[in-house]
């Protein structure tokens, strides 16, 4: 049993409608994978969704956050090292994302950042872990399907050597 097991978030009615129409949509085309980009240009030319009006504030913060996510620099090595880190911080009543650049953040700061993104990981992992055991109990006749969680070893086989020499070392 997973502790603390989560219950099932109460939809919104507009979600609800939003699936729907995801469904509506996978039933008229005869499609069990629907394209989601297909889905809602099928909805807005039925008349199911009209397009949303955006804050374009908001859509320009969403693809500052996005470039700031894909800020990459190289460390010695070559390999992508991400230069900014998103730390959130409550300031008065307002909750706040900042992204300042790896050679500006605090050593606090930055434990806070990736404590955060660590959180994201765990969730990943407890819900992916439901997910297994839901499908194996209910729709899976063979045998169950296993994933293993510790990605320690994987972490450690990426940053293992993978230039070797031709010929042995010399034993002098």
């Amino acid at each position: 049993m997973i502790p603390n097991p989560k219950k099932p978030r109460r939809l919104s009615q507009y979600t609800k409608q939003l699936l729907s129409i995801v469904d509506q949509y996978s039933k008229a085309v005869n499609d069990s994978e629907p394209d989601l980009y297909e889905a809602a240009r099928w909805a807005e030319a039925n008349g199911l969704m009209d397009k949303p009006d955006f804050d374009p504030l908001r859509v320009m913060q969403k693809a500052l956050a996005r470039a700031c996510q894909q800020d990459y620099i190289e460390d010695e090595n070559g390999e992508p090292v991400r230069r900014r880190h998103a730390v959130r911080e409550k300031r008065g009543d307002k909750q706040m994302t900042l992204w300042p650049k790896m050679e500006d953040i605090t050593p606090a700061k930055f434990r806070l950042s990736l404590a955060s993104r660590r959180n994201g990981m765990l969730q990943d992992g407890l819900q992916a872990e439901r997910d297994r055991r839901y499908y194996n109990k209910h729709y899976n006749p063979g045998d169950p399907v296993e994933f293993d969680h510790n990605l320690s070893m994987d972490v450690e086989e990426h940053f293992m050597p993978t230039d070797y020499p031709d010929a042995p070392p010399d034993e002098s």
